[in-house]
């Protein structure tokens, strides 16, 4: 298969399609994926849940401790400070979904792992 069927995977990645656990749709085709790559999806779900829930729960943690102040009161380093602290947080939770989604969806696509049932 080609690379890109594992891009699309990554970005598109939730089964379910029609109340069937094996089917996946991406962009206009349906596909039947493995049970092995269905719970490979499921495992990625999940743990991109753990991890924004977690990342959230840090990023708010250390704004209310480091930064608990009315933004009238707060000066034009502790608004770069804090917008610094959030930029960062949210390259954290997009650097943490490229990898969960390389580690976990496999390079060698074969017809066994995803084939083609129809194009809507």
């Amino acid at each position: 298969m080609k690379n890109s069927m594992k891009k699309q995977l990554i970005l598109n990645g939730v089964t379910g399609y029609k109340k069937n656990p094996n089917q996946i749709k991406i962009k206009d085709y349906v596909y039947e994926i493995s049970d092995e790559l269905r719970i490979r999806l499921k495992i990625k779900n999940i743990l991109l849940f753990i991890e924004v829930l977690v990342s959230t729960f840090i990023y708010r943690y250390i704004m209310d401790k480091e930064y608990d102040i009315f933004y009238k009161e707060a000066t034009l380093d502790q608004w770069k400070q804090g917008l610094g602290v959030t930029m960062f947080f949210m390259l954290t939770v997009v650097v943490l979904f490229f990898v969960t989604s390389y580690i976990l969806i496999p390079n060698d696509l074969t017809e066994e792992d995803i084939r083609l049932i129809k194009e809507e």
